[in-house]
């Protein structure tokens, strides 16, 4: 069954029950979606079960909220430790050092403020682009 989840809240996921002998003890997956700070709609999730904390995310841009516990409630409620990350991203390689979205629209905008008034075309055929305009 798919439905949606909503950003920021823990989430809880029935798994079933744990064994025939347990009488009907449920597991429960607990998961709640963060903000990946990268193209709109995308998120990291932090799952947590008898497994421990995980964290899974594809390509996100690391914002200052991530390096605190406020948020991510889930970790917090769990003793702030993960016991995996899994890290599905693209430009994860030191080599690649990106500069911040706010220092990229800093140098456009001082670029641009000695041609104005200019007629401005930025090419939006790829995601990612939308905080900019």
């Amino acid at each position: 069954v798919l439905r949606p989840l909503a950003v920021g809240p823990v989430h809880r996921l029935p798994l079933g029950e744990v064994d025939a002998s347990s009488a009907g003890e449920q597991l429960e997956l607990e998961v709640t979606l963060v903000d990946a700070n990268h193209v709109p709609g995308s998120v990291m999730f932090v799952f947590s079960g008898y497994f421990g904390n995980v964290l899974y995310t594809g390509d996100f841009r690391l914002h200052k909220d991530h390096a605190h516990l406020g948020a991510m409630p889930l970790l917090q409620r769990q003793g702030g430790q993960l016991a995996r990350i899994f890290l599905d991203n693209t430009f994860c390689h030191p080599s690649f050092q990106q500069p911040t979205r706010e220092e990229v629209a800093k140098e456009l905008l001082k670029s641009l403020s000695c041609k104005w008034p200019a007629l401005i075309f930025i090419a939006v055929y790829k995601l990612g682009k939308e905080p900019l305009l």
